[in-house]
């Protein structure tokens, strides 16, 4: 994943990511909501972020089961120690996969509140409809 905008936290604490930034899909929450929702590769090594990284493809698979369900992802310390996220998918008007939205917290302030997992399931869907997409979350491949 490829983050392409950020916005600072108010308070002005340390953060990442930055601009530009790779992280890998498996280990964001970003990247789990777009997995869910794209068609199963063939399995690959998948590189631990930290020790909290879901490196077992059977465990990868059983957590995208749940992000296809909801259209939102999680994860906590998994791409970096500290920061925690949840991101729900954006789709577009037919239906596929284009991206997802996220709010990253300290990994001190989680589990996220209902607030926020409401506000990014909102956007996520709001952007969504105003792509097109028929509906939220779009149904996998």
């Amino acid at each position: 994943m490829v983050i392409i905008h950020h916005e600072p936290r108010p308070d002005g604490s340390r953060q990442m990511p930055e601009v530009g930034i790779e992280i890998p899909a498996h280990a964001s929450a970003l990247g789990k909501a777009v997995l869910a929702f794209t068609p199963p590769a063939e399995p690959t090594a998948l590189r631990s972020m930290t020790g909290e990284t879901i490196t077992a493809p059977e465990a990868l698979a059983e957590h995208l089961r749940a992000v296809r369900e909801s259209g939102l992802a999680y994860e906590r310390d998994e791409a970096v120690l500290g920061e925690s996220c949840v991101a729900g998918a954006i789709f577009d008007r037919t239906g596929t996969i284009t991206g997802a939205v996220a709010v990253v917290l300290p990994t001190t302030g989680w589990p996220a509140s209902d607030a926020t997992v409401d506000a990014v399931r909102t956007t996520a869907r709001t952007i969504s409809r105003e792509l097109g997409s028929p509906r939220w979350p779009a149904p996998p491949p």
